[in-house]
């Protein structure tokens, strides 16, 4: 392999082992210390096609997929992580409620509501303990909303702030907040359910050129031989890319529209 094709697959390492800035705040929210993706096995695959073939469709078509792979898993992990802190901020509305009702003084509350939060536990105890040593409550739990990039956090800081000057019942209306996002929810899973099927279409259509390649190759037509080592091959497979691409993210951007 040349040092073209070395140095591709080095910047496709590079860009793909990276943590993103977003994901290393949520875990640094959550206690824990942002890992490396486990890319090792892609990186050998990657290598051994470029070095087995010599061609540079082959090299950029691999590191194309790979770092589309990496960055769609990067973005799965942090699409997980939002929804799991909106759930569990959603939990500590009906939790901090509860406790308050029941006299709890509310940074002891948080102390023992965090346990059950996975993903803003850590920075929710650490916020009830500052409270506990006299910090302020709503700069605590803005400072909670901003480590865990959380937006639900501020309407539960406004709610808190509006009860104290206003003297309302604060439990009422964490329970309103909470059966708020309760709804935004169900909503969002309903939205996500009639979007699965357009969803799973548009992944079949992008792989139908890849089950085409492997019929004509067990059917000994070497689709491979003529798209990889003939001139006409090499601008029907950089042409067929670049319509793939372009249908995918056409149909993404309609999809992106109809769901906001």
């Amino acid at each position: 392999m040349n040092a073209a094709g070395l140095a591709a697959v080095a910047l496709a390492a590079a860009l793909t082992l990276r943590p993103m800035p977003s994901r290393r705040r949520m875990l640094a929210a959550c206690g824990s210390t942002p890992g490396r993706s486990t890319q090792h096995p892609l990186l050998a695959c990657a290598v051994v096609a470029v070095a087995a073939t010599g061609s540079p469709i082959v090299m950029c078509a691999v590191v194309a997929a790979w770092l589309g792979a990496a960055r769609w898993r990067r973005r799965r992990r942090e699409r997980v992580a939002h929804r799991q802190a909106a759930r569990d901020a959603r939990e500590l509305t009906f939790a901090l409620a509860a406790e308050l009702r029941a006299g709890r003084p509310i940074g002891d509350a948080l102390v023992n509501i965090a346990p059950h939060l996975p993903m803003i536990g850590a920075a929710v105890a650490v916020a009830g303990r500052a409270i506990n040593r006299g910090a302020e409550v709503e700069a605590e739990l803005l400072r909670v909303a901003d480590q865990t990039t959380c937006p639900r956090m501020r309407p539960v800081v406004a709610v808190l702030t509006v009860s104290r000057v206003a003297g309302l019942a604060v439990a009422d209306l964490l329970d309103r907040i909470g059966a708020s996002f309760d709804a935004d929810d169900g909503a969002a899973n309903d939205i996500a359910a009639a979007a699965a099927g357009p969803r799973a279409t548009v992944s079949v259509l992008l792989a139908l050129p890849v089950f085409g390649l492997a019929i004509g190759t067990t059917l000994g037509l070497s689709p491979l031989s003529v798209l990889l080592h003939t001139r006409a091959g090499l601008l029907l497979a950089a042409v067929a890319g670049l319509l793939d691409l372009a249908g995918w993210w056409w149909v993404r951007r309609i999809m992106s529209g109809a769901l906001r």
